[in-house]
């Protein structure tokens, strides 16, 4: 008999204590692992924008719990559900296009999915499409659309900033950056964000903000309304992140339609 590993779920025996329990299925003598991975559209907005992002996976574990979903856990002394945020949302941001990346041990409906994770979900936090994935590695998020709306002055003073910037090789910006093995203290250091940002515009009194990511690196929305002469709180707080392009099994492709 072939067998292939089991996931790890947690389970509570007569003392109290987790356990594990593997979810497996029987197939003409073969242990097989049944694993369903899902793409979910993610939207916060309201008070729950103000959310760190570490908070916000934790409200989306719990609303995945409530709602009962058959979650695939990690195995180990401390199991935890396999979820993640594909791009972490700035705080104070909100968003109509997030990604939820989520593990399954039993098969399950995109509807029957959507409609649990909604009925469960706190103000302010909902579940759009449900992709089924069948590539192993997590979706790469690729580029981030943004969206700010501005009055008539602020819209004029906008483009006349853009097009200075449009005669600038680079833009520097300073960034507060973590030296954890420094005692764990920030210091400053300044990045040209200008390979960082693929497109600023103004359309019909909105400022329209593409960002791409370098490696590992991304311009943060704070950072190009400092750029811009915006306010990084208050403007912050008025900024939706409306679209998330990601790439799946080196394939690229758009959560947001």
């Amino acid at each position: 008999m072939k067998l292939i590993k089991p996931s790890c779920q947690p389970d509570v025996n007569s003392s109290g204590r987790n356990k594990i329990r593997p979810t497996v299925i029987y197939r003409k003598g073969t242990i097989e692992l049944l694993v369903q991975k899902w793409a979910i559209q993610l939207a916060i907005d309201g008070d729950l924008r103000f959310v760190s992002h570490l908070d916000t996976a934790r409200l989306v574990e719990r609303t995945a719990a409530r709602g009962g979903l058959p979650l695939r856990y990690s195995c180990g002394h401390n199991p935890r559900p396999i979820i993640s945020l594909a791009c972490p949302r700035p705080v104070g941001v909100a968003t109509r296009d997030d990604l939820v990346v989520m593990s399954m041990d039993e098969p399950l409906q995109s509807e029957d999915l959507l409609e649990r994770l909604n009925s469960s979900a706190p103000p302010g936090m909902s579940f759009g499409r449900a992709q089924q994935l069948e590539a192993k590695k997590p979706p790469r998020p690729l580029k981030a659309h943004y969206e700010l709306p501005v009055d008539s002055e602020t819209a004029l003073s906008l483009i006349s900033r853009l097009d200075e910037l449009a005669s600038q090789d680079a833009w520097p910006i300073e960034r507060m950056v973590s030296t954890r093995g420094r005692g764990g203290r920030f210091t400053k250091r300044v990045i040209d964000i200008h390979p960082l940002v693929e497109a600023l515009t103004v359309e019909e009194g909105i400022l329209h903000v593409i960002l791409v990511r370098n490696g590992d690196t991304w311009a943060r929305p704070s950072e190009v309304l400092r750029l811009l002469g915006l306010d990084e709180q208050v403007d912050l707080a008025a900024t939706v992140r409306t679209k998330l392009e990601f790439e799946v099994n080196n394939t690229g492709c758009s959560q947001a339609e």
